[in-house]
């Protein structure tokens, strides 16, 4: 399977931090969540996509793996 790779062009600026924030220096990201995870069944999962949304859609497991996958390289800010 072919991954499609996206890169945002804010990574090539000279100056990537926004005013009024600092670089982070930790290589672990923080735990989000930290409850036991909800079962997992493929044949009954379904990505939803509605509300303040044009076209809302719905996946199933199957449809949604169908999609591929993408490596995306951006800056993530956090405020």
């Amino acid at each position: 399977m072919e991954i499609k790779k996206i890169i945002s062009s804010d990574t090539k600026r000279e100056n990537r931090i926004p005013p009024g924030q600092t670089e982070s220096k930790s290589t672990k990201w923080p735990t989000l969540n930290v409850e036991k995870p909800s079962d997992f069944n493929p044949e009954t999962w379904r990505l939803t996509v509605d509300g303040l949304v044009k076209h809302p859609f719905s996946l199933t497991y199957t449809q949604l793996k169908e999609v591929g996958l993408s490596e995306v390289f951006a800056d993530f800010h956090c405020v």
